[in-house]
């Protein structure tokens, strides 16, 4: 066998390519020789890959291709697979989940002659006298029942010892065995929210078969910054009467605020307008003049 590889890595892209030729082919017949061509490409969160190879008078194809979703909640995978060998194709498609009730995965596949399907679930179901829930799978026994409070109008999620919840619901934390955990470990990332999380769990030696009881008290500071515009594209410029923040000539504006904002005022020498700030199309905000 012989081969050459190289790399074409340039800004955001990892590429590999592999070029050959082996002895035996892919049949591993003595007298036989199949030349073969592999690439795989990386971007950001996609994965693709091609593999070319002909032997025994005999083309094979195959090509692979996966995106991953990362998200406040977890991380989901799809992606679909296709092999060609002489006049044969199969056809896969596929999808995960990763998130804050288990792991699931969901395969599809078919050919000249079958169609077939597979569902799979990994998780763990937790219940004491509070409630029944689900979470990530745990080989420890040891789990936390969870209370995270709802907030109207807003979906916001964290990290709670490693595990992923939302807010307004149950969810089963898996735990290690036999640890301390006087306050419950949060995490946060959320680029537009600051929060301010306390989980007082109060566990000692955590047993494998029990389920501890906790409740999340939650404080959330939401920022809001961006261009607030008009339909056609103008900068809308004043006072937002709700909070008193200034927005400037070009529209820019800044807000920080203890709850969720769907619609403001701006008051300005233009006359007043209502802006959306659910709706933003990327860093602008849809604002409406308002009649006299």
């Amino acid at each position: 066998q012989a081969e050459v590889r190289w790399n074409y890595r340039p800004n955001g892209l990892w590429a590999n390519f592999a070029l050959g030729i082996q002895k035996g082919g892919y049949q591993q017949s003595s007298g036989n020789y199949g030349v073969y061509l592999n690439t795989s490409w990386t971007l950001n969160n996609s994965q693709a890959s091609f593999s070319a190879a002909r032997s025994g008078g005999q083309t094979q194809l195959s090509g692979d291709y996966r995106k991953t979703f990362d998200d406040d909640f977890g991380e989901t995978t799809a992606g679909t697979t296709v092999n060609r060998i002489g006049n044969d194709t199969n056809v896969n498609l596929y999808a995960s989940r990763s998130g804050t009730r288990g792991d699931a995965s969901l395969n599809v596949g078919h050919d000249k002659s079958s169609t077939n399907g597979d569902f799979n679930y990994r998780g763990m179901i937790a219940a004491n006298a509070q409630g029944i829930a689900l979470g990530r799978y745990s080989y420890s026994g040891a789990a936390m029942m969870l209370e995270t409070p709802k907030i109207d109008a807003l979906d916001y999620g964290f990290r709670v010892e490693g595990a992923p919840v939302a807010g307004g619901h149950r969810y089963a934390i898996p735990l290690k065995q036999y640890t301390d955990i006087p306050y419950a470990q949060v995490m946060t990332r959320s680029n537009d929210m600051d929060m301010n999380i306390e989980i007082p769990a109060n566990i000692v030696r955590s047993h494998p078969g029990q389920v501890y009881n906790a409740k999340a008290t939650v404080d959330i500071n939401l920022l809001y910054n961006g261009f607030m515009k008009t339909v056609q594209g103008l900068p809308v410029s004043g006072v937002i009467s709700e909070t008193g923040d200034n927005v400037y000539q070009n529209g820019l504006f800044s807000i920080a605020s203890k709850g969720v904002l769907q619609q403001v005022t701006v008051d300005g020498k233009q006359g007043s307008f209502r802006c959306d700030l659910t709706k933003p199309r990327g860093n602008d905000y849809p604002c409406v003049p308002l009649r006299p």
